[in-house]
């Protein structure tokens, strides 16, 4: 990505506009006595709403920390990092690994990552996007390489 700057902006906006309408519903639920309960709700998945937002932000947050020069994963003994979870992934309990082309220009090419583990119904999930810099192709080369090296099942769709 060239443009950090922008993308960073952009969040950071769409975060204050997020608190700003936080702060408003609070001050309308707690300034009124006769609300619906359909604004206590609203009021209460708005608060969800900032766990999952701040959960997203703090797993980027320690990922950039911890691994300055990755993007997506990373390799650690057994242990597979990603950018999406704040816990590794034992590279023993994978199962299965699938990587879905969800692009179909050959000069911008973007995956998703779908890992399932032993005895998890849900697969775990992130995405390898944009791989038309060099950069991005050798992170997707050592993720597939790195897949071979501990025999782990993978398909490309």
């Amino acid at each position: 990505m060239k443009n950090k700057f922008g993308i960073y902006l952009m969040i950071g906006i769409i975060f204050i506009l997020f608190l700003c309408s936080g702060f408003y519903i609070a001050y309308t639920v707690l300034s009124y006595n006769d609300l619906y309960i359909g604004t206590y709700m609203f009021f209460s998945l708005s608060i969800l709403g900032y766990f999952i937002l701040v959960y997203i932000i703090l797993t980027r947050i320690l990922f950039k920390l911890k691994f300055h020069n990755e993007i997506i994963c990373y390799f650690e003994g057994d242990k597979l990092y990603t950018s999406n979870h704040l816990f590794p992934i034992d590279t023993n309990n994978i199962e299965g690994v699938k990587i879905i082309s969800t692009s179909k220009y050959r000069s911008n090419r973007a995956y998703k990552v779908a890992i399932k583990l032993k005895g998890r119904f849900f697969r775990y999930t992130f995405g390898i996007g944009h791989i038309s810099e060099d950069k991005e192709q050798k992170k997707y080369d050592y993720f597939l390489k790195e897949l071979k090296k501990r025999h782990i099942d993978y398909e490309i769709k």
